[in-house]
């Protein structure tokens, strides 16, 4: 976690460092590996997702997309 710079009480000034300081922290835990027992879940989901793929459209019909950003 990084240590926050002082920040003005000016409203403006204030929001705009408050949504600096998401965009790192959103931007850091995208680019974290994702843990072992999690990735074995999303394989075993997209296993069974694929089994069943010629069943009805429930959920859509577009393809998931992995996006690469880190």
């Amino acid at each position: 976690m990084r240590r926050m710079p002082a920040i003005s009480l000016d409203p403006m000034k204030f929001l705009q460092a408050f949504a600096a300081g998401l965009r790192a922290e959103f931007a850091d835990a995208a680019c974290a590996p994702v843990p072992e027992n999690l990735a074995a879940l999303m394989r075993q989901l997209d296993g069974d997702r694929n089994e069943h793929s010629g069943e009805g459209g429930e959920y859509g019909d577009r393809p998931n997309r992995i996006v690469e950003r880190c």
